[in-house]
Order: structure tokens, then C-alpha cells, then sequence
């Protein structure tokens, strides 16, 4: 099943991450892990750090394989890169913000994706795959997952 995780807003649209991880209907994520996810320092899906946010969910043990987009025309690489930066001061440090594929670890980011379609069915094909998406979901039947604002705050 492919899930939807809201993510951060650009003009109209809002920039989301959708994964694809067997029998998961809602799952959560906070900035750090999405950093962590990009970085390499969190790659299977049976990471510890993903059982505080949600208990009495069974995550694999599972390689997780981010997807990025290829083509820099949309600005989604800089939105998404920009956040990583405004979550993480070691992403902002070693990374940056970037607009291109190649500014992405190649040793952690090695599947790319053209099109807000395209990336959908990338990551569709695949199981253990999470990726950069647009929030045209909706038109396409995708659910919404959630994202911790703070601790105590959850985005729907």
C-alpha cells in the first residue's frame, strides 16, 4: 500500500513523502528520521526510533530505499532539500540546500524518478521505497498519513 506523509507547502500544493511498506496503513514520521532516512544514519524500516511515534506497529527489518526526483525544473528538490537543512544543522553543514540530483548521497540515494507520476509508480512498484511526491495524491486515490508537529501536535 502506498501512504502519504504530509510534508511541507509550496504555492498551492503541498510537498509530501509516500512510502510503500506491506501491510502499514499509518505510520510516523518526524524531522528527524526523514533526515536520518536521507543521511543513511536510519536505513531499515525496523529502526528503534520509529517505535515511540507508533506503537503497536510491526516495521519490517527491510532496507529502506529513498527515491528522489530527477529533473530540477519542478523546485521540489530545493523545497525538500531546504527543509532537511531547516531540520538538521548537520544536514545544513554537509549538504545543504540543492537543487539537482547529484547534490544527494549517492551511497544512501541511488533510485531517481521523473515526474510527479512517475514517482508515484516508482515507489507503487516497489515495496521499502519513500520518496518525494506532490500532493496531486488525492486525485489518484492515495491516503494521508501523519507527521508530528511537536510531541503533542499531529498533522492529519
Amino acid at each position: 500500500m502506498l501512504m502519504i506523509i504530509s510534508f511541507c507547502y509550496w504555492g498551492c500544493r503541498a510537498i509530501v513523502l509516500a512510502y510503500n511498506i506491506p501491510n502499514v496503513t499509518t505510520l510516523v514520521l518526524t524531522r528527524e528520521q526523514i533526515v536520518g532516512i536521507y543521511n543513511g544514519s536510519i536505513n531499515r524500516w525496523s529502526d528503534p526510533t520509529f517505535g515511540k511515534y507508533n506503537p503497536g506497529i510491526v516495521l519490517p527489518n527491510a532496507t529502506i530505499v529513498p527515491v528522489a526526483r530527477y529533473e530540477s525544473s519542478t523546485g521540489s528538490t530545493e523545497i525538500f532539500s531546504t527543509s532537511l537543512s531547516s531540520f538538521s544543522d548537520a544536514w545544513a553543514t554537509h549538504y545543504g540546500v540543492f537543487s539537482k540530483p547529484t547534490g544527494w548521497n549517492s551511497s544512501v540515494v541511488k533510485h531517481f524518478a521523473q515526474r510527479i507520476s512517475g514517482m508515484a509508480d516508482f515507489i507503487r512498484n516497489e515495496p521499502y521505497r519513500i520518496g518525494l511526491d506532490l500532493i496531486l495524491h488525492r486525485t489518484i486515490g492515495l491516503t494521508v498519513c501523519i507527521r508530528p508537529l511537536n510531541p503533542n501536535s499531529f498533522v492529519r
